[in-house]
């Protein structure tokens, strides 16, 4: 019972707190004009404030430390299974927060080269790893069980890249990135407490309760009343960065210390991240085929390519979401069944082309008439 009341709490004050400082970014936003303003590559028209991501790291920070510190000024530490390591992650993850946060702040502001946000990126991840677990098994992946930590060590940088930089570019339309999050998130917080690892369940509950309030205003704010405004890279960034922590470190309990065991609970949290992680891939390899600069934005995404089938931003972020939870379902569902991790992703693969075959040759059609 105490530690219900302990994640309604944080939950309430983290959507409470996330009301307050959006209103207020809304307030600065339009009195110092600081807009995303329409251009080619953008689909909104309209002058809208783009600091909605501003208040997730330093509310998530403070929610968290809140709720930590009152437990053990009660001595109740033990209630959700807080260990040493656990805060020693928890250290590094905010650590590694704070400089990605700042430079997703500045290119929201004044603008930044993603040669510099992808360095930081990198230092970041490195930084994350510094808490002490990184991929090392592999559950059989291309026949892979293990690997060494010079092989892990790359592959989690990489992967936390990766999933940082999926997030921030599928932040294309009102509601999108943010939903995708807070689906994983959800995800998150229902394995975590299976498993009675409700550490980490706590930061994804916080995370679910920010992401709220500005998920309101950026899906029914209305620009002619001010109080519309997107996340930007600050946001994004930092979302990918925290999806990325509790990837790693999250699922485990006293029960499920090696990645072994782990390994179920966190392929089927990935899976949250298909959607996002599958379209980087998709639209990398056109900009190649293309011959086009691989990190420079266009209008391929799978957002994009929705619109081209003429439904609206609402129904283009709803139905991606429904695919999400397809696989979530899907990959949850085999797992359970023993089903080879590779024929899984291989099915995952294959339901993607599939799925985006079909709406090409609709698009086409739709085209010619």
């Amino acid at each position: 019972m105490e530690n219900i009341l302990l994640f309604i709490s944080c939950f309430v004050l983290s959507v409470i707190l996330g009301i307050i400082v959006v209103r207020n970014v809304l307030y600065v936003s339009f009195t110092l004009n600081l807009f995303d303003l329409p251009g080619e590559r953008k689909i909104h028209k309209g002058t809208i404030p783009r600091l909605g991501g501003f208040s997730f790291f330093p509310i998530i920070t403070f929610v968290f430390c809140l709720a930590i510190g009152g437990l053990f000024l009660c001595n109740r530490n033990d209630s959700i299974g807080l260990q040493k390591e656990n805060l020693k992650e928890a250290v590094f993850f905010m650590a590694g927060c704070i400089p990605l946060y700042l430079v997703g702040l500045k290119d929201d502001l004044v603008g930044e080269n993603y040669r510099y946000k992808f360095a930081v990126q990198i230092i970041t991840a490195i930084i994350l790893l510094a808490g002490g677990s990184w991929l090392y098994f592999w559950g059989g992946i291309l026949g892979i069980e293990q690997v060494p930590n010079f092989v892990g060590i790359p592959f989690t940088v990489f992967l936390i890249v990766y999933i940082t930089n999926a997030i921030n570019l599928i932040d294309g339309i009102d509601g999108l990135a943010s939903g995708l999050c807070v689906v994983s998130l959800v995800v998150f917080v229902v394995l975590n407490v299976l498993v009675g690892d409700l550490f980490h369940a706590l930061i994804a509950a916080i995370g679910i309760g920010v992401i709220l309030p500005f998920w309101y205003y950026n899906m029914f704010g209305r620009v002619e009343e001010k109080n519309k405004l997107f996340m930007g890279d600050t946001g994004s960034l930092t979302l990918g960065f925290i999806l990325s922590y509790l990837l790693i470190y999250s699922c485990q309990d006293s029960e499920l210390q090696s990645m072994e065991s782990r390994f179920p609970y966190l392929f089927v949290a990935l899976s949250s991240l298909l959607v996002p992680m599958l379209d980087v891939v998709r639209v990398v390899l056109i900009r190649l085929l293309k011959g086009r600069n691989p990190f420079l934005s266009d209008k391929n995404h799978f957002h994009h390519k929705m619109f081209r089938l003429g439904l609206s931003s609402r129904g283009v972020m709803l139905f991606i979401i429904t695919i999400s939870v397809v696989f979530i379902i899907l990959n949850a569902s085999l797992i359970y069944r023993d089903v080879n991790i590779n024929l899984i992703i291989l099915a995952d693969i294959l339901l993607w082309i599939t799925m985006h075959f079909l709406l090409s040759k609709r698009i086409r059609v739709l085209e010619k008439k």
